[in-house]
């Protein structure tokens, strides 16, 4: 702003660039651009988000703290998105094709029980969350089953 007007005053530039431009919130200065109506997002509209840090020497591999492990595994579900989110808490955060966490760096798909092509609907009855890599060999394996019909 101060580039592209460097010969215009501190009040122009203000005057022109912020205004209350997101109207749900009573912030009076906000930069944006008042003709179009796009602005950009403040990061004091998000509240903070702490890490919580593993306690003292826990270590994934002890037993004795599944509970502990699984119950961190659980609140990364909060992450996804809306319409994943009630998925992934009936799948309990695994995937049912290996029974791993669905949280370990992998991508996570969404899988058709009864495929589209066969009439199957969108509904979270018809949707599996699983591995991308789970996903892949799933899909190759129907393919071989409906070459061989």
């Amino acid at each position: 702003m101060k580039h592209t007007h460097g010969r215009k005053s501190q009040a122009w530039r203000s005057a022109r660039y912020f205004g209350k431009l997101n109207l749900a919130r009573e912030d009076k200065y906000v930069f944006g651009d008042k003709q179009t109506g796009h602005y950009l997002l403040k990061f004091s509209w998000f509240p903070i988000e702490r890490h919580i840090l593993v306690a003292g020497a826990n270590s994934p591999d002890d037993p004795r703290l599944a509970a502990y492990w699984n119950k961190r595994q659980l609140s990364k579900i909060n992450d996804l998105k809306p319409n994943i989110r009630k998925l992934a808490r009936q799948q309990a955060g695994r995937c049912p094709l290996c029974g791993q966490s669905l949280f370990v760096h992998e991508d996570i798909e969404q899988h058709h029980i009864v495929s589209r092509k066969e009439g199957g609907t969108d509904d979270r009855s018809n949707l599996l969350l699983v591995h991308y890599y789970c996903h892949q060999q799933l899909t190759a394996h129907q393919r071989r089953t409906w070459a061989s019909v």
